[in-house]
């Protein structure tokens, strides 16, 4: 997962948080997209299939009101507040800074 993400930092040059200047390599782009594509094609899926295996123990050791409770503390809660919270701060810096930087701005100017 986490060679993923990098490939798509330095590889793909999609506008994230962070992106990485466009290099003139093309055979590190062209295998860092492949393996962005080969991740991508089962990955999620393969991440679905885990927790699908793993949630009936947990939810039935706990009950259904127990089980949905917690999970709304230590999944939903948090992510409510990074989606309306902390990345709305994250992309105001990102459109700060310099297009020459990123180039993730590009079109706003």
């Amino acid at each position: 997962m986490v060679l993923h993400h990098l490939s798509v930092i330095h590889g793909a040059n999609t506008p994230i948080y962070y992106m990485e200047p466009a290099r003139q390599d093309t055979l590190a782009a062209l295998v860092l997209m492949l393996l962005q594509l080969i991740n991508q094609a089962y990955i999620m899926g393969f991440f679905f299939l885990i927790s699908g295996y793993l949630t009936p123990g947990p939810f039935d050791r706990k009950g259904a009101a127990y089980f949905l409770k917690d999970r709304l503390l230590r999944h939903d809660i948090p992510t409510l507040l990074s989606m309306f919270v902390l990345s709305p701060i994250t992309y105001l810096g990102i459109y700060q800074i310099s297009t020459k930087l990123t180039r993730i701005t590009a079109y706003l100017t």
